[in-house]
């Protein structure tokens, strides 16, 4: 084991040392990178759910009115963002089977 390296194995050289080490970083440079696309992935589908479900909740309020309860206006805005993501769904899979 070498002064300067305390955490290398017993007969390993410091090549082989440098090696194990830059290894060990890009795994975890990798790993860090995965899991902060990860979550800006969910921030960007959350945004997105979060755009149409706001627009369901104004399509609700201009339906029922702005003084109807909570649970009422609440339950239309999901039945309507539910409606909305079935347009969108039924346009995308209408026009990718028109451009095959």
């Amino acid at each position: 084991m070498n002064w300067n390296n305390p955490d290398a194995d017993p007969g390993e050289s410091e090549e082989e040392y440098e090696a194990r080490k830059r290894e060990e970083s890009e795994a975890a440079t990798g790993l860090m990178f995965m899991v902060v696309e990860g979550f800006i992935f969910v921030l960007k589908i959350a945004a997105i759910f979060g755009m149409f479900f706001y627009a369901g909740f104004l399509l609700s309020q201009k339906f029922w009115g702005v003084e109807t309860d909570k649970f009422k206006i609440w339950s239309f805005s999901l039945l309507f963002t539910y409606l909305i993501f079935c347009i969108i769904y039924f346009f995308m899979y209408f026009i990718h089977h028109i451009s095959i």
